[in-house]
């Protein structure tokens, strides 16, 4: 739709997405990494404890637990959606 939009605008000569068609293999899904034992929990939370990283760092690790947020999601945190 973008490339459509740009050649009715004039911003663009013609369509390259079929010359593109399968030059990228499709990315193969699969499930990321988790921890489901309940002792290997505990090892993590003690790990996290033991970071002697920077300040800030180190409280995201500690933040990340108590909230289950994806790293992603703590660090694009703002104030406001604390309350």
């Amino acid at each position: 739709m973008i490339m459509r939009y740009a050649i009715s605008t004039a911003r663009a000569d013609r369509d390259p997405c079929p010359d593109l068609r399968g030059a990228l293999q499709p990315r193969c899904g699969g499930h990321l990494a988790s921890i489901t034992d309940p002792e290997a929990v505990g090892e993590l939370l003690r790990s996290i404890d033991a970071y002697k990283g920077t300040p800030v760092v180190r409280a995201a690790l500690c933040f990340a637990p108590m909230v289950f947020v994806r790293p992603s999601e703590c660090r694009g945190a703002r104030t406001s959606e604390t309350t």
